[in-house]
């Protein structure tokens, strides 16, 4: 796991990523916020799906980022003979589950869920020659 010490905002998360295979992994998330004076004190609990970078069936290979807009540039490389390569490259926006349960001094709690629509956009289509 990773720690993250935010000393300006008086926080503390800790994050473990889980592979879930293919191109996702699992990112669970604890945070605890440290505020003014003994009975200040928040904490929230989540994951989110996160994105990584994976080798598929036959050689392919299949590179994903996350981008600023929520989406996510996709690069694959399927290899068609020893000599030739194909490649798409596009975008991907996903309306990725993300639970978070919020907990605090004055009681209360949260419970979000992902939603939005699917867009899918291929931006290009190259052939690839290994020499």
């Amino acid at each position: 796991g990773e720690f993250t010490f935010d000393m300006l905002h008086k926080s503390v998360e800790y994050t473990k990523r889980v592979d879930l295979g293919g191109v996702t992994q699992l990112a669970l998330k604890g945070r605890c916020n440290l505020g003014e004076g003994q009975d200040r004190w928040d904490a929230s609990f989540g994951f989110c799906i996160e994105p990584k970078a994976s080798n598929g069936p036959m050689g392919s290979s299949t590179h994903v980022s996350t981008t600023a807009d929520k989406g996510y540039d996709i690069r694959t490389e399927i290899p068609v003979s020893k000599l030739l390569s194909a490649e798409l490259c596009g975008h991907l926006v996903l309306p990725l589950p993300t639970a978070e349960f919020t907990t605090g001094t004055r009681g209360g709690g949260r419970l979000s869920v992902g939603q939005g629509n699917v867009t899918a956009h291929v931006a290009q289509v190259n052939a690839i020659i290994n020499l």
